[in-house]
């Protein structure tokens, strides 16, 4: 479902996050928390179908994926409607698809010989509905051939960033600020053999190196003017995998 915003540009429906099962024992208040950032990139949690969780797979020949790119700060998976998307897949120099979609529902045929893949997608949603990741991008490369027998999940990976931020997905401003941060999938902090991070602080015009902690959490000096964070992770994992993702305006900065 889709349709048209203030300004004449297509927005597309799909917002929704999905939580685990749980049970809560009556005269006992909870609170569930959805909607707050940092939205963004996913790879564990509930999924429709049956890989049990977000990737993307190859069964025989056939790529499928399933990959949100706005789960929110609270770890639930989430799609969300977009104004525009550009989703595309190479192996080799081979052109596989090239879609103006996100990686929510895709299924394409691979050659079945063993090729490099570059897998790209790049999101973004109107600011009237949010004020923060207002847009994500990833690229992955990675090695796949025909997979006999049981599908086989492709080696990607995210990472996850979870600061405890307001309702509003802000944070103050003039202070420093640790920002944690989860690698999800083929790699984790610890196996990753690059795990670089870049911050910026003027919509994604400049950037400059974000120092991460212990493998655990990166420490950042926020300006002291109201503005916006912008958060970018580049990775290589053990077997040479890649990552590069940029969730532009991950959070906002409020004096």
């Amino acid at each position: 479902m889709s349709g048209t915003d203030a300004g004449g540009d297509t927005v597309h429906d799909a917002g929704q996050w999905t939580a685990n099962p749980r049970a809560y024992s009556a005269g006992k208040q909870y609170t569930e928390r959805f909607n707050t950032g940092v939205f963004g990139p996913h790879l564990t949690g509930p999924l429709t179908g049956d890989e049990g969780r977000p990737g993307a797979v190859r069964v025989g020949d056939t790529f499928t994926a399933y990959l949100p790119l706005f789960s929110d700060g609270a770890g639930h998976v989430g799609d969300s409607r977009y104004r525009k998307a550009r989703s595309t897949l190479y192996a080799g120099g081979t052109k596989i698809f090239a879609a103006n979609t996100d990686l929510t529902d895709i299924s394409y045929e691979l050659p079945a010989a063993q090729r490099t893949y570059r897998l790209t997608t790049d999101v973004s949603r109107p600011t009237a509905l949010s004020s923060v990741s207002t847009r994500v991008a990833a690229e992955w490369t990675f090695t796949s051939a025909h997979v006999t027998g049981a599908g086989q999940r492709l080696p990607l990976s995210v990472v996850r960033f979870t600061p405890r931020l307001t309702k509003q997905s802000t944070a103050r401003a003039g202070t420093r600020f640790s920002v944690p941060f989860t690698v999800e999938g083929a790699a984790t902090a610890r196996t990753a053999r690059k795990l670089a991070f870049s911050v910026s602080y003027d919509d994604g015009r400049t950037w400059q190196p974000a120092k991460a902690v212990n493998g655990k959490r990166l420490d950042l000096r926020h300006p002291a003017k109201a503005g916006t964070v912008s958060l970018r992770a580049t990775l290589t994992d053990a077997a040479g995998n890649t990552l590069k993702q940029t969730i532009h305006r991950a959070y906002r900065i409020a004096k």
